[in-house]
């Protein structure tokens, strides 16, 4: 079965009316490499990623860290941290972005800025040194309100999907996204005993793969891969990210979650 969607404020409504929420936890997850093709260079890499997501009256907000050390086949090495944080209004009008990579503690890059979302119109407000603005038309998505509706999807026993989304964190504007849900399968090779603390008991999951492509996307391959293991609260697990030319792991090692806002 493939269902395509197509964008309207329905795809929210549905998710709400049905029950479809996303829980706040912080998590830590483990990274390492699990394949690496000659053109990547890649000898090593190993990692880990601090996660935190809330949930407020008014929105979700994300802060979340990257460090890991990688070896090249020349034999050279590096160290890179990125650090992340975004805020989505409920009411999918405001986002605010900001993203910074340092590369062996020195800075390497970062980009910061906020959206405001209007009858399909998101405008971009870029700061700093690249300060500008930029204008996308269409029925395009944000971060969480996609998460929400790929859990609705899980759900709903739908197969496929395909929207556009703008997370605003690489300067490339909107980025389609597909998304392909199937039942989890306890003989999976992505199968565990035990799952982490409340992932144990008895939640349902399901086994996802989504491929992202960005606007400067010329051909049929996309930019990057990941599939993963889906809880029915928006937590994953057992993350590989496919970026064609080397593969990486992500283990969750750590989960405590939030409890829901009391709002009026």
């Amino acid at each position: 079965m493939a269902l395509v969607f197509t964008l309207s404020a329905a795809p929210f409504e549905q998710a709400a009316a049905q029950g479809a929420s996303l829980q706040g936890y912080q998590a830590q997850y483990s990274m390492k490499l699990l394949e690496s093709k000659p053109a990547s260079n890649i000898a090593a890499l190993n990692g880990q990623l601090e996660y935190d997501f809330k949930e407020d009256c008014d929105g979700w907000s994300t802060s979340y860290q990257f460090d890991f050390k990688y070896n090249f086949t020349n034999h050279s090495s590096g160290q890179m941290t990125t650090q992340t944080t975004t805020y989505e209004s409920k009411d999918f009008s405001r986002y605010n972005f900001s993203i910074a990579r340092q590369m062996a503690g020195a800075a390497l890059d970062s980009v910061k800025g906020r959206a405001e979302l209007s009858d399909d119109v998101v405008k971009v407000y870029y700061m700093g040194d690249a300060a500008r603005e930029e204008t996308y038309k269409g029925d395009i998505l944000l971060p969480s309100e996609h998460a929400l509706i790929l859990l609705e999807q899980a759900r709903a026993g739908k197969a496929f999907s395909s929207y556009e989304v703008f997370d605003g964190l690489e300067q490339q504007g909107t980025r389609t996204i597909t998304s392909y849900v199937f039942p989890y399968k306890e003989d999976g090779d992505y199968a565990k005993a035990q799952h982490m603390g409340v992932l144990n008991d008895g939640m349902k999951k399901w086994r996802v793969s989504v491929a992202y492509f960005s606007d400067s996307t010329t051909k049929e391959a996309s930019d990057y891969e990941m599939s993963a293991t889906l809880y029915d609260n928006g937590v994953m697990d057992d993350i590989r990210l496919d970026y064609h030319d080397h593969i990486i792991g992500q283990e969750l090692t750590s989960l405590s979650m939030y409890d829901a806002p009391h709002c009026p």
